[in-house]
């Protein structure tokens, strides 16, 4: 720490609004040696009401207090920037009444509340505020009119974001777009394990791990690697005979007399494909085995675009797992577990620059010409009482951590329903927050779809 702290001379925080509490002690460790006059600075910039990352155990109101030299920190000078260098006057002007009323008049470090700050527009350009509402939910309704806005704003050759709360709320929209023929860029919405190429990834590696795998080989040899019907399939494993993997069903020259011509054109394909492989997958390390039968069996010939790069990405996760226990093991439920937090590769092609489809959490410091927000009227799942509520209550130069386990009696749960008030209210204030981050994305034109509820 000393040795760091002699070198230090500046110190420049961006996104303040999103710091932690640990990375507040690693401030104040750095800062402790400071004098007023030994000509080292601290500079901090964010925007509070951008504050949109407690999943990541940021703390809106270390900005406040850090602003009222609260934090143990280097004495600073708070600063309060009102210029708006993106949206256009008539976007800018009607955020300002907007959220005037949507976010809270005061600013309180307990909710982590953020009082609204006026913005003043320092651009020129026309723009425009569009709310469609519908009298109920219909996803597929919203779906078709984002697609008209889209195709609207593609003849103006404008650059156009999409974005959602969730990325379920994105699941629609994305094949009505598909049929439209309109290609998009989709940033960490699709699940990996749904692209057709890791799933014949994973039916080839779980084939050469565990030949008995029946459904495994099933789903290879429907692939496009070999492409056999459902009937060809059918007449090839049924009836199942539970003494023959279909690695030995595939060399009984018995079974496979009622094929045609081009089916045995098929298998013979992938017997000579594989063979190397089937031999040498207990002999070397799965990723490059794995990689050799991908490539006998012409697999990267048919792919095109990001998917290279989601297989690239599936056999970067076999390699690691595989590291975690003996070479030529991979233990599939935590492999399955693992590919289902991975996100598809977008669509890079430049045909797919114009139309981009991510969460808000994603859009955080990026901007389009349109944007566009689904499902205004959608409400978040209401999550569990917890068995054990806590938070932190800011304090002058430290933070209270307040701790209740759930109570077994209703009378007995002044503390535990005192957190979860305060942690419902900062969720609240986020969400609000939320909503902010998403309408300043936009330049020229923000469009925003959603319903009213029967409670609303």
């Amino acid at each position: 720490l000393l040795k760091l702290d002699y070198r230090i001379q500046h110190i420049l925080i961006d996104e303040f609004q999103d710091t932690s509490e640990l990375q507040i002690q690693l401030l104040r460790c750095l800062t402790a040696g400071w004098q007023d006059d030994d000509g080292r600075t601290l500079f901090m910039v964010g925007d509070p009401m951008q504050s949109i990352y407690r999943f990541r155990k940021a703390e809106v109101s270390l900005f406040l207090q850090a602003a009222n030299n609260q934090l143990s920190l280097p004495m600073v000078e708070p600063l309060s920037l009102q210029r708006n260098f993106r949206s256009s006057p008539t976007i800018t002007h009607w955020i300002n009444c907007a959220f005037a009323q949507i976010l809270p008049k005061q600013s309180d470090p307990l909710s982590s509340a953020i009082a609204y700050t006026q913005a003043d527009s320092a651009c020129s350009h026309s723009g425009s505020v569009h709310l469609y509402q519908q009298e109920g939910e219909d996803n597929v309704l919203e779906a078709q009119a984002i697609l008209a806005i889209v195709q609207q704003a593609l003849l103006k050759k404008q650059h156009i974001g999409i974005l959602a709360r969730t990325r379920k709320h994105l699941h629609t929209i994305m094949p009505i777009l598909e049929e439209a023929n309109i290609a998009f860029r989709a940033i960490n919405i699709l699940p990996l394990y749904t692209q057709p190429e890791v799933r014949t990834l994973r039916a080839l590696t779980r084939a050469l791990l565990h030949p008995a795998d029946r459904l495994s080989w099933a789903a290879l040899l429907r692939a496009p690697c070999c492409g056999l019907n459902n009937q060809q399939l059918f007449e090839l494993l049924s009836p199942q005979q539970d003494d023959l993997t279909v690695w030995d069903i595939l060399h009984d020259e018995k079974r496979l007399q009622s094929l045609d011509a081009d089916s045995l054109a098929r298998i013979n394909h992938i017997k000579q494909a594989l063979t190397p492989c089937v031999h040498a997958i207990a002999r070397m390390p799965i990723r490059p085995c794995i990689e050799s039968a991908w490539h006998r069996l012409g697999m990267p010939q048919l792919l095109q675009g990001s998917a290279h790069t989601n297989v690239e990405t599936v056999l970067s996760l076999l390699e690691n797992l595989e590291a975690e226990y003996v070479r030529g093991f991979i233990h599939f439920k935590h492999f399955d577990s693992q590919l289902e937090k991975l996100y598809a590769a977008p669509d890079n092609s430049p045909e797919a620059e114009q139309v981009e489809l991510l969460t808000i959490h994603g859009a955080k410091g990026l901007q389009w010409d349109v944007v566009i927000l689904p499902g205004m009227g959608k409400t978040g799942s209401n999550s569990d009482a917890p068995l054990l509520a806590f938070t932190e209550a800011p304090m002058h130069h430290q933070g209270l951590f307040l701790l209740s386990p759930k109570p077994q009696l209703r009378s007995q749960d002044s503390l535990y329903q005192f957190i979860r008030s305060i942690e419902k209210a900062k969720e609240e204030h986020e969400l609000r927050r939320q909503l902010y981050v998403a309408c300043t994305r936009a330049e020229s034109e923000l469009h925003m779809l959603g319903h009213l509820s029967e409670k609303s």
